[in-house]
């Protein structure tokens, strides 16, 4: 018989100190973070190239709640869960660590980043240091009234 010290507050029984149950615990959550960062390189990258697209990035996280969440229970094939990006991590602490798949995943979020940069770049899409620069000595009326006449020349198109 176990006594309530020796059991997580849900009921499972402890193995082990609780360093090691944290170290686990957060092991496991933080293998999480390369499929997060691809999803976040994929859906800038849709932003920065194609703004029609920008949506791509919620039809990703949707499809990675899908075929993570369901997949197996809707009995589909591994190849089609290995489309998720979270599909290709480890089970670790239960299964043995697997290093390729972190690290493409990595390289991918990097690159898609850096291209999403280029991409927002090419775009005409003013930065704050630019607006800035122009309100520098200007009273408020005067940095409404530049204000009001840039958004009147984004709605007319001059």
């Amino acid at each position: 018989m176990t006594r309530s010290t020796d059991m997580w507050p849900h009921g499972a029984p402890v193995s082990g100190d609780l360093g090691t149950a944290v170290g686990h615990a957060l092991g496991s959550g933080l293998i999480t973070v390369p499929a997060v960062w691809a999803l976040l390189g994929f859906s800038a990258l849709a932003l920065g190239f194609t703004p029609r697209l920008s949506f791509a990035g919620w039809i990703a996280l949707a499809w990675c709640v899908v075929a993570g969440s369901f997949g197996i229970i809707l009995g589909l094939p591994n190849w089609i869960l290995k489309t998720s990006p979270f599909g290709h991590l480890s089970g670790w602490p239960g299964a043995s660590m697997t290093w390729t798949p972190k690290i493409v995943l990595h390289c991918f979020s990097a690159g898609s980043l850096l291209a999403a940069r280029l991409g927002l770049r090419g775009r005409d899409i003013p930065s704050y240091g630019v607006v800035r620069h122009h309100f520098v000595g200007l009273t408020v009326d005067e940095r409404l009234r530049l204000t009001r006449d840039r958004s009147m020349m984004l709605v007319t198109g001059q």
